[in-house]
């Protein structure tokens, strides 16, 4: 009575392997392997050999929602069945430290269940640090060990290669489709634009995925050079100058009225104007992250001391000013994402993940996460916030952060700084250090 099978057909469902199976019986048969580890955690992942649609690829992954750790006053087995204690209700610390690990008796929701549905991988030996959007929504640049930046669409198919540094780029930022800057371990901060001179042979060059468009040249528009590893890069908000625009129609170089270029590293915060104006001044602690509050002249900068220091970078100033200094994270803080002008998150090596509320006058995080690995990777949206913490694939709806939404265990191999959310269509894009792009889907 199965709607679209054959009456003649034979369905055989196997629980584990069997070693005298007539693989005779299996000629012209459409196979799906399923793999349950509900002992190890709350998800069911499955892969489906011949099942290639996108209705399929969404659904092939199910779980049970992932409780949060609140307070009732009794302890919660860990995976290897260790205690950990609950928090205090009336406490906004949400622990999800032990929430891979539990067992879960709840009936199988798909809510919140993530799947992993495209990968990419580069050159051999080039390994993956950082991924952001290239100027719009579908597609992304990733950036890697050897210096190379990778432009992909949204189905992890390759648009173009550039080779920028001859070190690691830790981190990219866009001004628009056609502009953005890329700082490196070298020391530099450079500024790309693709050659002005024939903005055809540009689109062509992003808009194909099939290699056949001729090859666009990038050129060097600025650089400075801080002196030692540039970890983070960000242009300020468009917004901060009206003025600014930049069509598609007309690939000019940049004018006065640009947003400046914001780099940090391990010595300096520099501020690059489009007019060729530098200023550098001594962070409270070497830079490991800066992003820009939208519509804003201000940034927020993540430091090695674990301090979260929000900077005025206003072109009036001959300097950076520091507005507010933040120190509720014990160790370095390599990941920051902005939600809005008021609100945004940040991660740290102290295995926590802290909201913050810009208007508040109070120096102190509005929400914290504990988990059990280090928080290397942040991406925030409207809805939805996503976090790279150890191997491991964490999401939340920042409208309930009391408990997890979904995620994916041992998701990469190695600590991952690459993470970008994207609610519309419902994807994350991953870039980990073993070398590999990942494409994920969630319900």
């Amino acid at each position: 009575d199965l709607e679209g099978v054959h009456p003649d057909a034979k369905i055989i469902i196997f629980t584990e392997p069997h070693p005298h199976f007539p693989v005779g019986l299996t000629h012209g048969a459409v196979l799906t392997k399923v793999h349950t580890s509900f002992s190890q955690s709350s998800f069911m992942s499955m892969t489906a050999a011949s099942m290639t649609s996108t209705t399929c690829c969404k659904l092939v992954q199910g779980g049970g929602k992932l409780s949060s750790q609140l307070d009732d006053g009794l302890p919660t087995a860990g995976a290897a069945g260790a205690s950990v204690p609950r928090l205090p209700r009336t406490n906004p610390v949400f622990n999800t430290a032990a929430q891979f690990g539990a067992k879960s008796n709840r009936p199988v929701d798909v809510s919140g269940s993530v799947c992993l549905r495209h990968t990419f991988s580069g050159l051999i030996g080039d390994k993956f640090l950082c991924v952001t959007a290239a100027g719009e929504r579908g597609r992304y640049a990733v950036g890697s060990s050897l210096g190379n930046v990778y432009f992909l669409d949204s189905e992890a198919n390759a648009m173009l290669q550039v080779h920028t540094h001859d070190s690691c780029v830790w981190d990219l930022s866009f001004y628009s489709k056609y502009e953005f800057a890329s700082v490196s371990e070298d020391g530099s901060a450079v500024e790309w634009n693709f050659d002005e001179a024939s903005p055809e042979a540009i689109r062509a060059a992003l808009e194909d995925v099939n290699g056949d468009a001729n090859e666009a040249s990038l050129v060097q528009k600025r650089s400075a050079i801080l002196g030692s590893d540039v970890y983070c890069t960000t242009y300020l908000s468009p917004a901060v100058s009206p003025s600014a625009t930049f069509p598609d129609s007309a690939l000019s170089s940049a004018s006065s009225s640009r947003s400046p270029l914001i780099s940090g590293g391990l010595a300096n915060l520099c501020r690059r104007t489009p007019a060729q104006a530098v200023s550098q001044s001594q962070p409270p602690s070497n830079c490991q992250v800066v992003v820009a509050f939208p519509g804003t002249t201000q940034v927020v900068v993540g430091g090695g001391d674990g301090s979260l220091s929000v900077v005025d970078v206003n072109d009036n100033t001959s300097g950076s000013q520091i507005v507010r200094t933040l120190h509720d994270h014990t160790r370095k803080v390599p990941t920051i994402s902005v939600r809005d002008q008021n609100s945004f998150f940040s991660g740290g090596f102290d295995s926590t993940i802290r909201g913050w509320d810009h208007r508040m006058q109070q120096s102190r995080s509005t929400h914290t996460l504990k988990l059990k690995n280090y928080v290397t990777g942040l991406s925030v949206d409207d809805v939805y916030l996503a976090a790279c913490a150890g191997e491991n694939l964490y999401m939340w709806d920042v409208r309930k952060l009391h408990e997890v939404l979904g995620g994916f265990p041992q998701a990469w191999k190695g600590l991952s700084r690459g993470i970008i959310v994207d609610s519309m269509s419902r994807q994350v894009v991953t870039a980990s250090p073993d070398g590999v792009v990942r494409f994920w889907n969630f319900v």
